[in-house]
């Protein structure tokens, strides 16, 4: 299995992925590093494992029905975090609301795009 730097570039640099299939192979990643690690499933080891991901997977480039049924179930941001993000992925040209999560990706433009501005 590849180490979490190997899986941190990959996160960083992949493209032509859409973004909630890289987030489910980022999860499933994690849920296999705390099998090995620990030899038990633990939900909340997965989360901290997959925390290291969280600045490099584009959010707002999901819609938000992929939101809502992926990461926004997953336990990774609060209730206010959650509202935050999806309001800015319904809104793309409004302000980032005060409750938006600060170690989050603020990249809108999916990984087919060739211009990766915020």
């Amino acid at each position: 299995m590849a180490g979490p730097s190997v899986i941190l570039f990959i996160a960083e640099e992949i493209k032509n992925v859409p973004e909630i299939d890289l987030c489910h192979v980022l999860l499933e990643w994690s849920q296999q590093e705390v099998l090995r690690r620990l030899d038990i499933q633990d939900p909340d080891a997965t989360l901290d494992v997959f925390d290291m991901f969280v600045p490099f997977i584009r959010f707002l480039a999901m819609t938000g029905a992929e939101f809502a049924r992926g990461p926004g179930k997953w336990g990774l941001f609060n209730d206010r975090q959650k509202l935050a993000i999806l309001n800015s992925i319904l809104d793309p040209d409004g302000p980032l609301p005060n409750d938006f999560p600060p170690h989050v990706c603020r990249i809108r433009n999916n990984r087919y795009s060739h211009d990766d501005e915020m």
